[in-house]
């Protein structure tokens, strides 16, 4: 790509096209947050999050279900205790 406003502008549509979603929504997230939880986000076409796996920093794994709305439908929590 040629440097200088050419760059420039191209740049600046694409950014436009991506807030517009024309490249989709994000569907799959994998990380942690800033509370050290390590998680594992997949959402619906729309960029809505349907399920929600999570390991908390101390161990503690859940498991959220969600609706179209973003309200949660099922709910599963498990304590693990570390066996020495």
């Amino acid at each position: 790509m040629a440097e200088g406003s050419e760059r420039t502008r191209a740049m600046e549509a694409f950014r436009e096209a991506a807030k517009r979603g024309e490249f989709g929504a994000k569907r799959v997230f994998i990380g942690k947050n800033t509370e050290k939880e390590a998680l594992l986000i997949l959402s619906d076409k729309k960029g809505r999050p349907r399920l929600c796996m999570k390991v908390s920093a101390s161990g503690e794994a859940s498991l959220d279900l969600f609706d179209e709305s973003g309200q949660v439908i099922h709910s599963f929590l498990k304590k693990f205790s570390q066996k020495k």
